[in-house]
């Protein structure tokens, strides 16, 4: 599921300041890590009314710390727990990353395949993709066993399912509907 419009907009304000002052490679490695962090609390812990001010200034703070309090990061990182929208780190992070992937003339497949793939299997993959997307590819690679063979590729929304549990699933389902 894509992430809303309010983890937009922070994303959208954070990058052009990361871009002002060069830094945006530094502030997407630094908020992937923190976003990674927040996402891995209970959300109803973070939720919007939960936190006392001093509790929120507190956990500002202490995201914060690590990047330098005074950074564009940090100033970020303190104004959007301030707000009371921490929640919407992982959706900033998202976006964020997408902008960056945009203005470096590229995007991001997710790739499944049966097994690990190797090194030629996965940019094979990428070459079949590169024109489809029409900019270069980034694979996010995984495996997952029951897919038995092949590989899914999930690109801008789209998917693309070459594996043969579901070329089985479709042959038996044609067959149930032939008898």
């Amino acid at each position: 599921m894509t992430p809303g419009s309010v983890a937009r907009r922070y994303a959208k304000a954070l990058y052009e300041l990361a871009a002002e002052e060069g830094s945006v490679e530094q502030i997407a490695t630094a908020l992937a890590e923190i976003a990674t962090a927040v996402a891995g609390i209970d959300a109803n812990s973070l939720a919007p009314g939960v936190l006392d001010a001093a509790s929120r200034r507190a956990l500002g703070e202490a995201l914060a710390g690590p990047v330098g309090p005074d950074s564009t990061l940090g100033k970020f990182l303190r104004l959007i727990v301030e707000r009371d929208r921490v929640t919407e780190l992982p959706g900033v992070q998202f976006w964020f990353v997408k902008r960056l992937d945009e203005e470096a003339g590229r995007v991001r497949a997710t790739v499944t395949a049966a097994n690990e793939l190797t090194d030629s299997q996965t940019e094979s993959i990428v070459a079949v993709f590169r024109p489809i997307a029409g900019r270069d590819v980034l694979p996010e690679v995984s495996s997952d066993p029951d897919l038995l063979g092949g590989a899914i590729v999930e690109l801008e929304g789209r998917v693309y399912d070459g594996s043969v549990k579901t070329r089985l699933a479709r042959l038996a389902a044609r067959m149930a509907g032939a008898g």
